[in-house]
């Protein structure tokens, strides 16, 4: 719909569906990015995926592997796991 308005669109957060997201249309010409560990000191999200995009001069490339690109960490999840 705003394509078709010539309407730009910016995605909030950096999320890798985002960045498809940006990457596809014309009318999304930036995107919010975050650091891969979060200044508040929240790190699992961003330790459990190994693949985050990482900014280099301003610009954000996204990988070529099959779906989001992402691969989950198996040793991160583990420590993450409840047991009983």
């Amino acid at each position: 719909m705003a394509a078709a308005k010539d309407l730009p669109v910016v995605p909030h957060g950096n999320d890798l569906h985002n960045l498809h997201l940006v990457f596809s249309q014309v009318n999304t010409p930036y995107t919010e990015y975050f650091p891969a560990v979060s200044e508040g000191g929240y790190s699992h999200f961003w330790n459990l995926f190994e693949g985050n995009p990482i900014a280099k001069d301003g610009k954000i490339a996204i990988s070529d592997k099959p779906g989001l690109g992402y691969t989950l960490d198996h040793n991160m999840l583990a420590t993450l796991s409840l047991k009983e």
